[in-house]
């Protein structure tokens, strides 16, 4: 993370992105896009986050208000829309924690509530009917549905390890839904912050 405060910074209507210039570039155009084509998806991103940084994992930190957003290399690899939609699918994570919360102030959130297998595919639900919002035609957007909710998925509760696709390519390609855990956000910030290995 801190690698993240000394490259390249740009903002969007209150959203700060930091990493090196193509990503910050590519979030910045992700989000433009989101403002314009799915308001709500935005208004959505807005109002749970305010920073979103380059790192070696993707996910959410959805207990902390506003919350960061990690993404991966893969945003320079991946269409705007699908990048805006992604957004869109971290920022659901934060409404499910925070929804419970302000309904049950009371009682602690439990963990089913916004991880885990049902909570990721109301995410990837919301992150499909961005995408359509946003232009995406049928004909992929029914081959993402199939990709990502009928896929067997199983979901592990284990801490985040260095591999070459995150959570949202490994499910665009059916072969795993990862899940953003508030204890994993401290191990990939560290790993964020250490200097790549050669």
């Amino acid at each position: 993370m801190l690698r993240s405060f000394f490259q390249h910074s740009s903002e969007f209507e209150g959203i700060e992105v930091r990493g090196p210039k193509d990503f910050c570039d590519r979030v910045a155009a992700a989000l433009r896009v989101l403002s314009t084509g799915a308001s709500a998806a935005f208004d959505l991103c807005q109002r749970h986050f305010n920073l979103v940084i380059r790192s070696r994992h993707s996910g959410v930190d959805a207990k902390t208000r506003p919350a960061i957003v990690m993404l991966g290399q893969w945003v320079t690899s991946v269409s705007t829309a699908y990048l805006a939609s992604g957004l869109a699918h971290e920022a659901h994570h934060c409404r499910l924690y925070w929804s419970y919360r302000e309904r049950e102030p009371r009682r602690e959130v439990p963990r089913e509530v916004f991880t885990g297998e049902e909570a990721e595919r109301q995410c990837l639900e919301y992150q499909i009917a961005v995408l359509k919002q946003l232009g995406e035609t049928e004909e992929v957007t029914t081959r993402w549905t199939a990709s990502f909710l009928n896929c067997g998925v199983k979901v592990r509760r284990t801490r985040i390890v260095r591999l070459p696709m995150d959570h949202l390519v490994r499910a665009s390609h059916g072969s795993y839904l990862g899940v953003h855990f508030s204890g994993e956000l401290q191990t990939a910030l560290r790993a964020a912050a250490e200097p790549p290995r050669r």
